[in-house]
């Protein structure tokens, strides 16, 4: 009788721990699901937000690129000497400065480039970078694309100026980014490029920081050399963390950590 008792116990034992097992399996399988489902709506979210900034940005340096006025000024700087003394006095480089201001006030821009087929900046905001070899040459084959006539949006870099800060200080090697188009003649032919200045900290960080899970969570965007090219709204803490040199956004300053057994070659390529 006892032997049958003790059968009866550790049957039960067995039965209740297979069950919490079977019970553990399945809530986990829950939660991995959840979580799973849970980011890939934040990233469809966030990639639709981007497509959506993206178009908005192209539509309006098309506008510019084929403005008659433009396409004819650019013209005329075309046929200026490509010296910078030459090209900020030229008069068409003040008519296309008083031509684009308002526009790229009205839309947040920081600036614009018109580029000369040798990638020289024919014109600029500002004299500084006139007549110069342009700063996208740090990102060849966005110019490649461009000269192949593409309009896109290049991934954010390492300003050729200083920029304001959120706080209206000038800062050196601040992160900057363009949109550019091609600018065509009368019969089509790409004669020039127009690129324009995106301050990335207003809407293309602020679509990536509305893509995230719980109140500590986060979307981060990376270029294909681990540099992280999106901004965290954790920069105060990563500062007083030391992760992140005072005064310096998290933008440019931060790489991802990747195992070393994943190349970066490996991991998916999402172009703008």
């Amino acid at each position: 009788m006892r032997k049958f008792f003790l059968l009866i116990v550790f049957a039960s034992v067995g039965f209740v721990a297979l069950l919490g097992s079977f019970s553990f399996t399945m809530i986990e399988k829950q939660f991995k699901n959840s979580i799973d489902e849970a980011f890939h709506s934040t990233l469809y979210i966030t990639q639709q937000g981007l497509k959506s900034w993206v178009e908005e940005n192209k539509h309006t340096v098309n506008a510019i690129a084929t403005s008659p006025k433009v396409i004819d000024l650019t013209k005329q700087l075309l046929s200026t000497q490509r010296t910078p003394h030459q090209l900020i006095n030229s008069p068409a480089q003040k008519k296309l400065r008083k031509e684009l201001s308002p526009l790229l006030l009205s839309h947040g821009l920081r600036g614009f480039f018109i580029i000369a087929p040798e990638n020289v900046s024919l014109a600029s905001t500002r004299d500084a970078n006139t007549g110069t070899t342009n700063l996208l040459m740090n990102q060849s084959k966005f110019l490649d694309r461009l000269w192949a006539g593409e309009s896109l949006i290049t991934l954010p870099q390492i300003s050729d100026v200083p920029l304001k800060n959120e706080k209206g200080q000038l800062v050196a090697n601040y992160p900057t980014m363009f949109s550019g188009a091609p600018i065509r003649d009368q019969k089509g032919e790409i004669i020039a490029l127009v690129t324009l200045r995106i301050n990335p900290f207003k809407t293309y960080t602020q679509v990536l920081q509305r893509g995230h899970i719980g109140s500590t969570g986060e979307t981060y965007a990376f270029n294909s050399s681990g540099v992280m090219i999106s901004n965290s709204r954790f920069d105060n803490q990563l500062h007083r963390l030391g992760i992140l040199e005072q005064g310096k956004r998290s933008m440019l300053n931060v790489r991802q950590i990747i195992p070393s057994r994943i190349s970066l070659n490996e991991l998916p390529s999402y172009r703008p």
